[in-house]
């Protein structure tokens, strides 16, 4: 009996907080945006080389966006964009840089709000990203491109005209490796700012 107090007692304050939101949030709205900050890779194959003797991976690298969406209630929005998640690379002490992978592709996402108070709410994204990818060995390149899906979320306030957010974001990728598919995951953790019109 609680439980089912409590479920309805959280169903009404989330009706009534999205209800109070919309009276002040953007809704019927196109946008423009764009963010930066660091992507990290992970795969199977950058472990084996972080463990070679004399080999270092640096996994991290510099990232930025560019997107565009509509956001057709207060809670709910359309979203496409640009990622460059930069590179993944391999060195040996002694010789430098012998390998990299980069990535960049164009995504589609859903993108939805649970708002808080004051313009600020949750929100979560789910989609996928179209990506091509390059990959640099011995002077050797070798190129791969997909479509996977890609999740994420963090915080947004907005408000009728401006809205900045903080976000993380997973990339899913599926690659081709050799004989193989490698599962490449890349984590972007971004801050990123648009406008309304």
């Amino acid at each position: 009996m609680f439980a089912r107090m409590l479920f309805t007692g959280a169903i009404l304050f989330s009706a009534a907080q999205a209800h109070a939101a919309s009276d002040t949030a953007p809704s019927d709205k196109f946008y423009l945006g764009g963010g930066a900050g660091q992507a990290v890779y992970h795969s199977d194959t950058l472990d084996d080389i972080d463990d070679i003797e004399g080999a270092n991976v640096d996994e991290k690298d510099a990232a930025y966006t560019l997107f565009g969406g509509y956001r057709f209630n207060p809670n709910f929005s359309m979203e496409v964009g640009y990622v460059n998640l930069g590179e993944a690379t391999g060195k040996v002490s002694g010789v430098g840089e012998v390998a990299s992978f980069e990535v960049d592709g164009v995504s589609a996402s859903l993108l939805g709000r649970l708002p808080i108070d004051g313009g600020l709410s949750v929100i979560g994204r789910i989609g996928a990203i179209k990506w091509d990818s390059e990959a640099k060995a011995s002077n050797e390149k070798e190129k791969d491109n997909g479509t996977d899906p890609l999740f994420g979320g963090g915080l947004e306030y907005s408000n009728q005209s401006l809205f900045a957010r903080a976000e993380y974001t997973r990339y899913m990728l599926d690659v081709d490796s050799g004989n193989s598919d490698e599962d490449f995951d890349i984590d972007l953790w971004s801050l990123s700012a648009g406008m309304y019109f």
